[in-house]
């Protein structure tokens, strides 16, 4: 419970800057556009004690979809302050909502290994876990307000005011954000080891995201983690890979010296992924 509080900041400060960059938001999509994206990896190999799923694709509408799958996303409304849209593969589609305050979910999942080590796992679903990951839903990225929020989380103070625990050693934390084109590029990792009586869990992750700044739109999206270890006596391994690229686009590779509305942090690939997995906050052994 201790380090979901820890995150609490953060998020405080996130809300105080959306008061002042919402009345500047500005989607510049219109009703109509249609976006094309390339799967070009996606793969999970996930294990909790004696329970264990891995594989390759995604899983979209409860169907497990080939890597190499195409899909669109069609703008069926937009406003300065939000974007509707259709996510859809051959006869199915799925429908969602991109606000500012999808940078919220973005704190979260910066810091998702480190809320990891803070929970317990009660059951395990293995048909869903079979799935596999579904796509990171970030499709479209308010420019003023992301830009906003990505800068701040560059800066050393942001990561100091989340990671205080004593408990985690970090060899790399932090991020780095390049606007300078009209494609802004946000990379951020977090490479943690969390050791106490009870817990030994380490690992990498990084994530990387594009956005086309005049409209923000998605270009690419990428995460990479790989964390395993114990936590509370039970052994825990997480590999997760998933990279998404508009038709046309790569994104570049991580940089040199790092290791490779709420609503679509709720169907972020690890909760996805986790499906049936039911996670709770627990008291940490003495």
């Amino acid at each position: 419970m201790k380090n979901i509080l820890k995150i609490v900041l953060p998020l405080v400060v996130v809300s105080v800057l959306l008061g002042a960059t919402m009345a500047q938001a500005d989607y510049g999509v219109t009703v109509g556009e249609t976006f094309t994206y390339d799967v070009e990896a996606a793969s999970w190999d996930v294990a909790i004690d004696t329970s264990s799923s891995s594989g390759t694709g995604f899983n979209f509408l409860d169907v497990n979809r080939a890597v190499g799958t195409q899909f669109d996303v069609d703008v069926t409304a937009a406003s300065a302050s939000s974007v509707s849209w259709d996510m859809t593969i051959g006869a199915d589609t799925d429908s969602g909502t991109s606000s500012p305050f999808d940078v919220l979910g973005v704190i979260l999942l910066s810091f998702f290994p480190l809320l990891m080590t803070d929970a317990g796992i009660m059951s395990w679903n293995q048909t869903e876990m079979d799935l596999g990951l579904e796509i990171m839903s970030i499709f479209f990225a308010e420019p003023v307000t992301f830009s906003d929020i990505f800068y701040q989380m560059t800066q050393d103070d942001f990561v100091t005011s989340v990671v205080t625990d004593t408990d985690y050693s970090f060899d790399n934390v932090g991020g780095t954000f390049d606007n300078d084109t009209s494609i802004a590029i946000f990379e951020w990792h977090c490479d943690l080891t969390f050791t106490n009586a009870s817990d030994n869990f380490s690992g990498d992750f990084v994530w990387q995201y594009a956005y086309d700044q005049t409209d923000g739109h998605m270009k690419g999206n990428y995460m990479n983690m790989d964390y395993s270890g114990t936590i509370d006596g039970t052994d825990i391994t997480y590999k997760l890979e998933q990279r998404v690229e508009e038709t046309g686009y790569n994104l570049p590779a991580v940089a040199s010296g790092l290791l490779p509305g709420f609503e679509w942090f709720m169907a972020i690939p690890i909760i996805a992924l986790l499906g049936g997995i039911t996670i709770i906050n627990r008291k940490r052994k003495a």
